[in-house]
Formats: structure tokens, sequence, C-alpha cells
């Protein structure tokens, strides 16, 4: 999976550029990714992160309950705090071949 450059933001956020987002993130590893369920519930679970070729890029087996939300509803937010700068992508998770 990987996750698309943001394209909206609540009215009182300031975008940041998809550029400043990958380069705030190349030394981060650690993730929070929030699904929703089928019934509209949150699950947030931690992963791993890499950025390679432009795109924030992670994986997890096909049976995890992320993996199956994700099929159903690819909706996601991904939270991943550096311990400087707090980051949140919201956003469509697409799936792709690393």
């Amino acid at each position: 999976m990987h996750a698309a450059p943001p394209r909206f933001a609540p009215p009182s956020a300031s975008l940041l550029t998809w550029e400043w987002v990958l380069d705030h993130l190349a030394g981060c590893r650690n993730a929070w990714l929030s699904t929703v369920r089928p019934d509209g519930r949150p699950h947030a679970a931690p992963l791993w992160i890499v950025i390679a070729g432009g795109r924030l890029w992670f994986s997890t087996p096909r049976t995890t309950t992320k993996a199956k939300n994700l099929r159903a509803d690819g909706r996601i937010a991904l939270h991943v705090d550096s311990g400087d700068v707090v980051t949140i992508i919201e956003g469509q998770a697409l799936p792709g071949r690393a």
C-alpha cells in the first residue's frame, strides 16, 4: 500500500507540501495507521513506513484487521511523531507493489 499525496484538509488547517512531508518522514520508521471498520468504527495500529520513489509505503499481511479495512474502505489517517514534529496525513491508501 502507499499513500497518495493529500488532496484536502479542514478549512482551518494549512496544507503541507507533499515534498515537505516526504522530506520530514524520510528518517521516520514508526507510524500509527487508522482505518475504518465496516461498521464505521476506527481501528488504529502501529506499522513501519518507508519513503521511496516519491511515495510513502507500508505493508501489512492480508489477514490483518487493517488490511481487511483497507480493502473495504481505503480512507486512512497516518500519524507520525518524529520527536520534534507531529505529522498527520489523511487521505486514501492505494494498493501498490514495492
